[in-house]
């Protein structure tokens, strides 16, 4: 789940909370509370700008990963078996939309910045989730599956 509290800048995502901070040149980052080791609390007092919206800032992202300059891109995937059902209940993002149903199979549409945590996802759903465009994306999770497979294909020390 994700959910964003526009006011504390504070987002939760993939069960873990973080925090949207920005240093002295203006440049955001986001902080897992979960990873950081130490906090002080100083004089100063930080305004948020009233014109900021945290919901806009992830707007077009999957996660929490943002400034990466990835692009906005439209993107198709296609479930399988369950997962076809899953993304029902659980959608990947705000911009998704059913495009149609097929014979064991349903494709959606959605519109964000395919990022290192939304291949990350698209990889841990296996076979049940095929991008089917952009092409650059697909091929992207395409040679991934491959470097995974081929790291089981390589001969290790038996650890058992």
């Amino acid at each position: 789940s994700s959910d964003v509290c526009s006011s504390d800048l504070i987002k939760l995502f993939a069960q873990r909370w973080y925090l949207l901070g920005r240093f002295g040149n203006g440049k955001f980052s986001v902080f897992a509370f979960d990873r950081i080791v130490e906090a002080e609390l100083l004089p100063e007092r930080f305004e948020i700008d009233p014109y900021f919206d945290a919901e806009d800032f992830f707007g077009e992202c999957y996660g929490v990963v943002v400034g990466d300059r990835t692009p906005l891109q439209h993107i198709v995937v296609r479930a399988y078996g369950w997962e076809r059902f899953s993304l029902f209940d659980r959608p990947l993002h705000h911009t998704q939309r059913l495009l149609r149903e097929g014979d064991g199979y349903n494709d959606f549409s959605l519109d964000l910045r395919p990022t290192s945590d939304f291949k990350a996802h698209l990889l841990s759903r296996g076979r049940w989730v095929k991008v089917l465009c952009p092409a650059s994306l697909a091929e992207d999770i395409r040679l991934l599956h491959r470097e995974a497979m081929e790291m089981y294909e390589q001969e290790g020390p038996d650890l058992s």
